[in-house]
């Protein structure tokens, strides 16, 4: 199902809270997510207990992953995951889920790393007991790549599908090798990939925030979510660190034992020219992330719900030739 929606248009009311208004009346009211709604009443989710803290079955160690060679096809995965419904949503049948989950994932011209992380992703979640729904932000204009920008409107339009308690912001090459490092929010946001192989299962600095990063809603609104002015490779993820300390939050990390994530196999990327200048401005944060979106070039295209994610793409506009 392919919707074409203008860009949400937001208030912003304090630092801490958020109005979305959305321009296009008819899209969330789709035939698409009335039948969604028609299965998780059904379901009696409301009616069920509450999951174990801890599901059962888990703690068995790290996960065979294999991202070297060709990924499964598309059919394939579809295939193994009979209980995801069409949007990349699955929630367990016989209990409430601890936490309600946006997973968004922000991507690029990598789709055999989309797929690697799709195989792994979607078992472990389930098995897991999520709640969850996963959104990959996909750019579609060539040039350089912009996570912050991607993140901030995969934020924005996650929000507007559920209340969710809990979201994920995770790197499309990034695949977990633990089944008991749960993809749920603590009350402090939680950086869940402290051990990838490439860094040889080691956190580089503890300010580290970059990879898979757990966050609550209210917190992402509260740092102003991401930079929208990084371009290129580096700096939004530290940009990101520091935000989360300007307003008086600090970050968990879980351990490498538990947090350990294979990299998928790439070329570096071209690196963000204006990386270093960006993160010495101290008081940008205020003026530049979720505030100031609605002031950008950046266009949201459509929204697509696939059998196991909903794609939203993306016009991320232009890189300036100078900045700041």
């Amino acid at each position: 199902m392919l919707i074409h929606v203008p860009y949400p248009e937001f208030t912003y009311r304090s630092d801490i809270e958020y109005v979305w208004q959305q321009t296009s009346s008819g899209y969330y009211k789709t035939k698409g997510n009335a039948s969604l709604r028609s299965v998780l009443m059904k379901g009696n989710q409301s009616e069920l207990e509450l999951c174990p803290l801890f599901p059962p079955g888990l703690g068995k160690g790290k996960t065979r992953i294999n991202v070297r060679g060709d990924p499964p096809s598309l059919e394939y995965i579809i295939e193994q995951n009979p209980y995801v419904f069409n949007g990349g949503l699955s929630f367990p049948k016989d209990c409430t889920a601890q936490q309600k989950v946006a997973v968004i994932i922000t991507y690029k011209d990598r789709w055999s790393h989309l797929l690697h992380l799709l195989h792994y992703l979607h078992p472990l979640l389930q098995k897991q007991q999520c709640h969850y729904r996963i959104f990959i932000v996909e750019q579609v204009t060539p040039g350089l790549f912009n996570k912050g920008r991607l993140y901030n409107v995969g934020f924005l339009t996650a929000m507007t599908f559920d209340q969710w308690d809990c979201v994920i912001l995770h790197d499309v090459d990034l695949v977990p090798e633990t089944e008991d490092n749960l993809y749920r929010c603590a009350d402090s946001p939680l950086h869940l990939s402290a051990g990838v192989d490439s860094l040889r299962y080691t956190l580089m600095y503890k300010e580290l925030v970059g990879g898979v990063l757990a966050m609550k809603p209210h917190h992402y609104m509260k740092a102003n979510g991401f930079s929208n002015s990084f371009w290129g490779w580096g700096g939004e993820d530290d940009d990101m660190e520091r935000r989360i300390d300007h307003v008086g939050l600090s970050v968990l990390h879980t351990s490498t034992q538990n947090g350990r994530y294979k990299m998928v196999p790439h070329l570096k990327q071209k690196p963000s020219p204006h990386r270093y200048k960006i993160l010495h401005n101290e008081n940008l944060w205020k003026l530049d992330g979720l505030n100031s979106m609605k002031f950008l070039d950046t266009k949201l295209l459509a929204v697509t719900n696939h059998r196991l994610y909903t794609n939203i793409t993306v016009e991320v506009g232009e890189s300036p030739d100078m900045i700041l």
